[in-house]
């Protein structure tokens, strides 16, 4: 058996209360598919009242260091195009914005 999708979250706490989060992310199925070694930050976060202290900035670095680890030659994530705050704090690091997309939305009933 081997695992086909890798993925780690790491976080932050403040006296057991969680204040960031970043979780990353690769498939090798997508790079066999793909011929490209592309890993994904899928999720990163800071609470409010903790930002502008550097934790998600460590985090993110953390992250990507990460996905070296795991053979990734790219990193790449997505953010709303109105999150200027979060586009600053990625292309800090060297993200380059590469294309726009759209947002979809379907409400799922429960069954």
């Amino acid at each position: 058996i081997s695992a086909c999708l890798v993925g780690s979250e790491m976080c932050i706490r403040d006296r057991n209360k969680l204040v960031a989060y970043c979780e990353v992310s690769i498939s090798r199925q997508e790079w066999v598919r793909q011929s490209q070694h592309i890993g994904w930050v899928d999720y990163i976060g800071t609470k409010e009242e903790y930002q502008r202290r550097g934790l998600g900035h460590a985090l993110l670095l953390h992250g990507l260091r990460r996905l070296q680890d795991w053979g990734a030659e790219q990193a790449m994530l997505m953010t709303m195009g109105t999150n200027t705050t979060a586009q600053q704090a990625f292309k800090s690091v060297g993200f380059l914005p590469v294309e726009q997309g759209f947002v979809y939305k379907k409400q799922v009933e429960p069954r």
